[in-house]
């Protein structure tokens, strides 16, 4: 049997409505002009949410990566894409950590010290 709930359409645009109200709205003001990339099951929870509703009530451009896209072809997606909203589970957001520690380990000093302070600015703009 499967176990989980049924989530409406109001229980959707009311998360979407909540979110809007809350300190992250100001990390990610939604525009027309925005870019994401949809790359889970439209079955997952996450994907009804940010993929179907808050894209159309925010009318932001959405981008669908291939079905391989978490064997290894997502990074292509990005940087074709450069989506300016990234919502991910956190495995991927582990992958990809590991992929920039990787790449810093093998980069030149020059690359090394931009990675290290653009990392450092991050932070600082989430707490203003």
């Amino acid at each position: 049997m499967p176990k989980g709930v049924m989530l409406s359409h109001d229980n959707y645009t009311w998360m979407k409505k909540s979110f809007n109200t809350r300190k992250i709205k100001k990390l990610v003001e939604f525009q027309e002009q925005h870019r994401l990339v949809s790359y889970l099951p439209l079955s997952h929870v996450a994907a009804q949410f940010q993929d179907i509703t808050a894209s159309m009530m925010e009318a932001m451009h959405i981008y669908f990566a291939e079905p391989t896209a978490l064997q290894g072809t997502l990074i292509q997606t990005l940087v074709e894409v450069r989506p300016t909203v990234f919502f991910s589970v956190p495995r991927v957001w582990e992958k990809i950590s590991e992929k920039m520690k990787e790449m810093a380990n093998s980069g030149s000093f020059i690359k090394t010290k931009i990675a290290t302070w653009a990392k450092s600015v991050g932070p600082e703009v989430l707490n203003e």
